[in-house]
């Protein structure tokens, strides 16, 4: 059973829409490296665990981060092109 909001509605089905809607965009992205569909993965930076982290869907951007906005947040799978996503809209 999911989360209840004050008026009795779960967050949970909206939730995932909008998680598999921004899926479905980042999959129809062509890159202009290679120019591959369907190639784009996002990119998290962390140390990630490798017995749960889905290293098809995500790409790992390692542990160290400028956070001042210049670190690429998609990455080509085919040929490892990094970028922006804000940029290939």
């Amino acid at each position: 059973m999911g989360w209840k909001s004050e008026i009795g509605v779960s967050s949970t089905p909206y939730f995932l829409s909008v998680v598999d809607e921004r899926r479905g965009r980042i999959m129809s992205l062509v890159c202009p490296e290679c120019g591959a569909i369907g190639t784009m993965r996002q990119i998290l930076y962390g140390m990630p665990d490798p017995e749960v982290f889905d290293f098809e869907k995500y790409s790992v951007g390692g542990c160290c981060i400028n956070g001042d906005g210049s670190d690429p947040d998609i990455q080509c799978r085919n040929c490892e092109w990094e970028g922006f996503r804000k940029d290939l809209n």
